[in-house]
């Protein structure tokens, strides 16, 4: 979740590197301008991880990675708390092995 951020994009090139499938979350729904060859293999789906149906895309997910957050907004508590809580939520549901 939140993988086109500065964070979440590395994060998704790592596990890329190792092999892993992935999918990303995001608002922005695809990589950022500056990514790589490993941004083709990763499924990049728009949307915001507090409105939408998360059931779908975590379905038999082993692992589920939240870089989702902001930094000196003024909605840090919805951005950084709220999300957290729903993707941890979400994490759980899907039976993910990891959160």
């Amino acid at each position: 979740l939140g993988g086109s951020g500065f964070v979440g994009s590395r994060i998704c090139e790592r596990l890329v590197a190792e092999g892993a499938a992935v999918t990303s979350i995001s608002r922005s729904g695809g990589p950022p301008e500056d990514a790589g060859p490993w941004a083709q293999q990763v499924r990049w789906l728009r949307g915001d991880v507090l409105s939408m149906e998360l059931a779908g895309p975590l379905a038999g997910a082993e692992a589920v990675v939240s870089a989702i957050g902001a930094i000196g907004s003024g909605d840090d508590e919805r951005l950084n708390g709220a999300t957290a809580e729903t993707a941890a939520a979400a994490a759980a549901a899907a039976q993910a092995k990891r959160f």
